[in-house]
């Protein structure tokens, strides 16, 4: 907070120049005393540039609710990566299947398969 007891609202201007005098070697403090701001707001400002966004302040402990929902989300998403996973493992058993083909095998194959890959897209749609 300023002298006067309110906030002071940065411009992306200023706070592109304090991140800049960051990145040139000068510390948090350093940083913050010449920009006339907190070294938090210098470390917000990094993250939040860095893609990590500003780190929201814990208000307790976690419900049981809240922890279901993390927990809910986190295998959604290593169920994703699963699906991820085993799709390239398939598409990379294929084209080592199929650098053992000639040219006119592959296409034969695909002549049969394309068709079929477009079948299904519109049955799902």
């Amino acid at each position: 907070m300023s002298p006067s007891g309110t906030r002071r609202r940065f411009t992306a201007e200023e706070k592109a120049a304090a991140l800049a005098d960051l990145d040139k070697g000068m510390t948090l403090t350093e940083v913050a005393k010449k920009h006339g701001t907190s070294i938090g707001s210098v470390q917000n400002w990094k993250r939040a540039r860095d893609g990590g966004g500003v780190r929201k302040a814990r208000s307790g402990p976690k419900t049981a609710a809240q922890i279901e929902a993390e927990l809910e989300a986190l295998q959604a998403q290593l169920e994703a990566a699963r699906k991820r996973e085993r799709k390239e493992s398939a598409g990379a058993r294929i084209v080592g299947y199929c650098k053992t083909l000639d040219e006119k095998q592959v296409r034969q194959i695909l002549s049969v398969y394309r068709p079929l890959g477009e079948a299904i897209e519109d049955l799902q749609s």
